[in-house]
């Protein structure tokens, strides 16, 4: 009998992209962009659906727990994505040290890259104001404590670009070898990050 072996055994991981931004920035309209124009196949996975998939009761016993849970099971899954060879957007919002902890043991030595989604407070309050399903001020709030706040490979702003030329950036930075993302290696590799860090605003 001759045994074959398993040919997917090396296969090379997918890239994750990291969209990360506060609610109301635009992450899911520009990743919806990015998997209508991109060459190739882009899966799109945010964080809401782990969200919205945590019991009830476990936010009514232990809101904190809860969080944990959506974060560890949505970075389980960008990981088994990657694993198989697909590129996979990340939608999601990434607020304090514990939440990137989290994201880090998980990806790490992962192709990373990394995405600030951003607009002016004014803005998200704006477009909270017309969604009329946010509480005001939740976006901004959220973009003060955002982890990281600088280091990325590539920082968009959804009110002075258009969502095309957003996506625009985020493909040539995809498509040019000469741009290989760094961002996500440079914070994995520099474990004293958080040494001096003495608000969450000013981490990283």
């Amino acid at each position: 009998m001759t045994i074959i072996a398993n040919q997917n055994i090396n296969i090379k991981k997918g890239r994750i992209i990291l969209l990360n931004g506060p609610s109301s920035a635009g992450k899911t309209t520009l990743a919806w962009e990015l998997q209508t124009n991109a060459p190739g196949y882009l899966y799109w996975l945010p964080l809401d659906c782990f969200l919205n998939a945590v019991p009830s009761q476990q936010w009514d016993n232990n809101e904190d727990e809860g969080f944990k849970t959506a974060f560890g099971l949505y970075h389980d899954c960008v990981k088994l994505i990657s694993d198989q060879g697909k590129d996979i957007i990340m939608d999601t919002v990434i607020c304090g040290r514990d939440s990137f902890a989290s994201f880090e043991t998980k990806l790490t030595g992962y192709p990373v890259v990394m995405v600030k989604v951003t607009c002016p407070a004014e803005e998200l309050n704006r477009r909270e104001l017309e969604r009329g399903d946010r509480e005001i001020g939740l976006a901004a709030g959220q973009a003060n404590i955002m982890v990281p706040q600088k280091s990325y490979d590539l920082i968009v702003d959804t009110q002075g670009q258009s969502v095309t030329e957003c996506a625009d950036l985020i493909m040539e930075l995809l498509a040019n070898p000469k741009k290989t993302p760094y961002a996500f290696e440079t914070l994995t590799a520099n474990p004293s990050r958080w040494a001096n860090a003495t608000h969450q605003s000013e981490m990283l």
